[in-house]
């Protein structure tokens, strides 16, 4: 996944899309770190994210899946499952 689109129903009726990039930890920079989530997939990440950031939804600008991480690999060991960590980001 390059990039993830959000919609959003405003109170006119109309949908409003808005693109979240992917990004580096290179280009991590140029953003400002909203939390990461942890999970069995992105959206639930993503999720987490909204529960636990205020207006998360709005602030969300970017998006860096990590590879290897040490929460994830602990959820790991001790489910057996694969847990994936996504840190959130919003613009500078």
């Amino acid at each position: 996944m390059d990039k993830l689109i959000l919609e959003d129903n405003l109170p006119n009726g109309t949908v409003q899309k808005r693109e979240i990039k992917k990004i580096t930890e290179k280009e991590t920079k140029d953003y400002r770190l909203l939390g990461q989530g942890f999970g069995q997939s992105f959206n639930f990440c993503l999720y987490l994210g909204h529960k636990h950031c205020h207006n998360f939804r709005k602030r969300l600008a970017a998006f860096r899946i990590l590879k290897r991480n040490k929460i994830s690999e602990m959820m790991e060991d001790a489910t057996g499952k694969e847990f994936e960590a996504v840190e959130f980001y919003e613009k500078k």
